[in-house]
């Protein structure tokens, strides 16, 4: 069923998109963690193309799929130590030693946005863009690699292993939340600007939230109609 999900997801939007007034082009970089949890960030990556509908001469709408590449880091966590048999390390007192682990996990999503933009005119062809509204997106790859996993019993797996994200055990593979921006467009053709994901779903049964902020470069073609 899911590998289906994704083409499904383009031809809707291609449909959708066909009387579109403006292709944009957008890329973004920046960092990513969780909230709701002691995560730390990493960094974090877009690619993608969106397409614009004006509403009124101030408000529009867009949507378009992106690919987007967002994680966290999990350090320090506290773990048993254990021998190669399985048995807990005591200390002297004959209290269970503990090591520290650290986990990095990437987690590649196709995310397909839909904003609201309102635009403010501040001269002739340059403008403030203000934009909200929600995604969603679904998880199509990723590694979570571990460091110093003390419980595990297997020697090598001590000193580092690593997972695919997505087929660990209470990982969610799908992911929905709210997205805010703000940009300076220039020529009608060039923006910058910066924006931010707040993930409302949870990344595993026991884990926070995705959020994310990204510096933003979009390229824009009006489509004629």
């Amino acid at each position: 069923m899911r590998k289906y999900l994704l083409p499904v997801i383009v031809s809707l939007l291609s449909l959708g998109c066909a009387e579109a007034q403006r292709v944009n082009i957008n890329a973004g970089g920046g960092l990513a963690s969780h909230y709701g949890s002691s995560t730390r960030p990493v960094g974090a990556v877009k690619i993608g193309v969106s397409y614009e509908w004006e509403l009124s001469t101030t408000w529009t709408l867009e949507c378009g799929p992106e690919f987007y590449v967002k994680g966290f880091k999990d350090r320090n966590t506290e773990v048993y130590m254990r021998d190669s048999e399985g048995n807990l390390v005591l200390d002297d007192n004959g209290n269970p030693k503990m090591g520290k682990k650290n986990v990095s996990t990437t987690a590649y999503y196709v995310e397909v946005p839909v904003k609201a933009n309102y635009y403010i005119e501040l001269r002739p062809l340059h403008y403030i863009e203000l934009s909200a509204g929600p995604y969603a997106a679904v998880g199509v790859g990723g590694k979570r690699k571990t460091r110093g996993d003390t419980d595990e019993t297997d020697e090598a797996r001590r000193f580092f292993y690593e997972k695919n994200t997505f087929s660990e055990r209470g990982v969610k593979r799908f992911d929905a939340g709210l997205r805010a921006a703000v940009a300076y467009e220039f020529n009608r053709q060039f923006a910058v600007g910066i924006e931010a994901d707040f993930g409302m779903l949870r990344f595993s049964d026991s884990g926070g939230h995705n959020v994310s902020g990204l510096l933003t470069l979009s390229y824009r073609l009006p489509i004629d109609l």
